[in-house]
């Protein structure tokens, strides 16, 4: 049995290497030639030639570099030609200008006609394509039908928040009522492809839908406790200033919905496929029974799931945590820092949710598992 497993690893390896290189190498086709832009161009660079360094800079973090360089187009309207450009760009960036790795080419017209051309960034679509569908590639082939459903959930659920979720909000409905649709979409999307037991269905996704209804009220009642406008980031400014009528606070307690909905749909997925297990296991298991299994399946997996909560959110902001750190800010007014702020709100937002999330999918798993309910009134089988 272990020796299969490995022979699946090593196999799905190899096949996930194959297919990220096959992939990287049709993108990296696919893309330069649909690559139609004025002012940048995807190149290769085939000899790169350092000049001296500018004499006189206004300040050191913006002295620039220049580069002689013989460029190989590999998009656009001079595609498959090359030319010489001079180009610059600041010392301090950390972007280094290697022969055979391929760039974005950019450039700025000025009034009198004069050109500057800069090298803007790595031209990097084809290696994150190789590596997203290698993974995915390797992932299926390990996990096999179960990871495939997992994959088809989660493409699902992307579709929703990209197409309806994001668009919706930028159209100025309620972020509100935009979340709660969105996770209980995400919520039925996920029961279905990856519950096998439709019996399960109906708990799981009622667990929840009420689990990420509790985040959101105790988030709306912490906003407007602690009187956070949202615009606490130079996005949020950024986004404020360039939508016009979007509530940013209501964004904010969408926001936390959103984040808390994937560790507590994985709570109240995992509750109800245990209290489903307990039944197979003991088909006259008691209602009481049955429900403190699923409490105490709960209990277990919660300091887990917090941990993720927390964590996720401490990952996401550890710029912001290290920028705020070596200013070195007196207790009291790091507290008082709205940044700080959203993102404790955030975490315990989700903890609530899931504290919730356990007894009520235990509840909802009593009535849709019993199995007079589940046989006798709704005819739900495995």
């Amino acid at each position: 049995m272990k020796k299969n497993f490995l022979l699946r690893i090593f196999v799905a390896s190899i096949i996930a290497l194959c297919v990220g290189y096959g992939v990287s190498r049709v993108t990296e086709k696919a893309v330069c030639s649909k690559w139609d832009f004025e002012d940048s161009w995807i190149v290769s660079i085939i000899e790169a030639d350092l000049l001296e360094t500018q004499d006189e800079v206004f300040a050191e973090e913006w002295a620039t570099r220049e580069w002689d360089v013989r460029f190989l187009f590999l998009g656009g309207e001079y595609r498959g030609t090359e030319a010489n450009i001079r180009v610059e760009h600041l010392e301090q960036s950390k972007l280094e200008l290697e022969p055979g790795v391929s760039y974005i080419l950019s450039c700025n017209e000025y009034e009198d006609g004069e050109r500057q051309y800069f090298v803007s960034d790595v031209f990097r679509v084809p290696q994150l394509a190789g590596i997203f569908f290698g993974a995915v590639a390797f992932f299926c082939i390990v996990t096999g039908a179960a990871g495939i459903r997992a994959l088809l959930g989660l493409g699902l659920s992307l579709f929703v928040l990209i197409k309806i979720f994001l668009p919706g909000l930028l159209r100025g409905y309620s972020p509100q009522i935009m979340s709660i649709a969105a996770v209980s979409a995400v919520a039925l999307v996920t029961v279905v492809t990856v519950l096998r037991k439709r019996r399960c269905w109906p708990a799981a996704f009622s667990g929840a839908v009420a689990g990420c209804g509790s985040a959101l009220l105790f988030g709306w009642a912490a906003v407007a406790l602690l009187n956070l406008s949202g615009l606490s980031t130079e996005d949020t400014s950024l986004l404020a200033s360039s939508v016009s009528g979007i509530d940013i606070r209501g964004i904010l307690i969408a926001s936390i919905i959103v984040g808390a909905s994937g560790a507590v749909l994985d709570v109240a997925v995992s509750v109800t496929s245990a209290m489903s297990e307990m039944r197979d296991y003991d088909p006259d298991i008691s209602a009481s029974d049955l429900f403190q299994a699923g409490i105490n399946v709960g209990r277990e997996i919660l300091g887990s799931m917090i941990n993720t909560l927390v964590f996720a959110y401490f990952g996401n902001s550890l710029v912001t945590s290290l920028l705020i750190l070596e200013a070195e800010p007196l207790p009291m007014a790091l507290f008082n820092n709205a940044v700080f702020a959203e993102e404790v709100i955030r975490a315990l937002a989700g903890t609530a949710g899931l504290l919730l999330t356990i007894p009520l999918t235990a509840v909802f798993g009593v009535f849709f598992l019993s199995k007079r309910t589940s046989q006798d009134y709704y005819g739900i089988g495995r």
